[in-house]
């Protein structure tokens, strides 16, 4: 299974935002043992660089360089024909430009799965969105029901 992963991830993740961060990297790790792949868009490249480039903040800026430039990630090149499909996406679904865009990044690259922390983007019908993180508390622990469409439910404490 490829999971594309929206900007809104990979920055919960790199920046370690207080509750999703840890939480992200939990379902990628669990993902990524499972054997599956990441894809994400040179936009998403561009967006998350934004603040740490604004702030002059050199640290975070080389860790989101260096999770564009590992081997776990594939990144997607800007595309005439995804171009195009987000407009018909925007149109279809008046999502903003850019959730426009990172969808069909992921349709055009036949992702499985639509990882992001955007409610929004959580009923689009042409492929399968996954709201992340899911969490529910447990008397045992946090359990991730997101991992039910990997095919496993995972109990971590």
């Amino acid at each position: 299974m490829n999971i594309f992963l929206d900007s809104n991830i990979i920055i919960y993740l790199i920046e370690n935002a207080p509750v999703f961060g840890g939480l992200v990297q939990v379902r990628l790790e669990a993902a990524q043992v499972s054997g599956h792949g990441f894809i994400t868009s040179d936009l998403a490249k561009m967006e998350t660089l934004v603040r740490p480039l604004r702030l002059g903040n050199k640290t975070t800026e080389r860790q989101f360089r260096d999770f564009f430039d590992s081997d776990v990630l594939k990144v997607l090149p800007v595309s005439t024909t995804a171009c195009e499909r987000a407009a018909h996406i925007r149109a279809r679904h008046r999502l903003s430009s850019m959730d426009s865009l990172q969808l069909a990044f992921a349709m055009e690259a036949g992702a499985d799965l639509f990882l992001t922390g955007d409610k929004a983007l959580e009923s689009f019908p042409e492929m399968k969105v996954e709201l992340s993180p899911r969490r529910a508390q447990t008397q045992s622990g946090w359990v991730f029901n997101s991992l039910e469409t990997l095919g496993a439910t995972t109990t971590w404490q």
